[in-house]
């Protein structure tokens, strides 16, 4: 299951999620929140931006900006994302790297001042990856062994967290399997490591 449409299942009918891109022009940001809140757009740039402050206003959802660092070479896409704001009054979450809050306060000291909360993610526990397993996969139960490695693999990271899940998801559905162990999975690749030239595979520590 991709990314975005995990936000969308859980997310909806309260936020709406849209992923910044390289590139992006404030006419391509409108086209893309439109598309998130179900409304086909209309050909002008300002009438996509009446478009959308109607849709916002008549079912006020909270919009999710992801990967925020794409915009910020654009000052017409960070205005328009302060425009729907200003216009609306609803909240909007900027999601990024850590140097995301300086960028934003060195070149827009008028939308860094209406930043109300400034959010760091920590690394995430087991507890969350246990969390995350449960909330997530529709279609399998992982073990707690199988939870406990997911977590010593992934080093706190929640993106490889996800695609430990979706390549659990995938290995129980080749294998018809409701519920997934650690024995299950060994010899495959949970987290692929870019860095390393042989894949990390799952071994099982023997008893002597």
């Amino acid at each position: 299951m991709g990314q975005t449409k995990r936000w969308h299942l859980h997310l909806r009918g309260y936020a709406v999620y849209v992923r910044a891109k390289s590139g992006w022009t404030r006419h391509w940001f409108l086209s893309d929140l439109l598309a998130a809140l179900g409304v086909t757009p209309q050909r002008l740039t300002e009438d996509m931006f009446r478009q959308a402050v109607n849709a916002l206003d008549s079912r006020p959802y909270t919009v999710v900006v992801d990967e925020v660092e794409h915009a910020l070479a654009n000052h017409t896409v960070m205005e328009g994302i302060r425009d729907i704001s200003d216009a609306t009054g609803i909240p909007l979450v900027l999601v990024g790297m850590d140097q995301v809050k300086d960028r934003i306060r060195s070149r827009y000291p008028q939308i860094s001042s209406r930043i109300a909360v400034i959010v760091y993610f920590q690394p995430v526990s087991k507890e969350d990856v246990a969390k995350a397993a449960t909330t997530l996969l529709e279609e399998v139960k992982l073990a707690d062994d199988l939870v406990e490695e997911v977590f010593r693999q992934c080093e706190g990271r929640m993106r490889l967290v996800m695609n430990a899940l979706g390549n659990c998801e995938r290995i129980a559905r080749q294998r018809k399997a409701g519920t997934l162990s650690l024995k299950d999975v060994e010899g495959q690749e949970l987290i692929h490591d870019w860095q390393s030239k042989r894949p990390r595979l799952v071994k099982l520590q023997r008893q002597v």
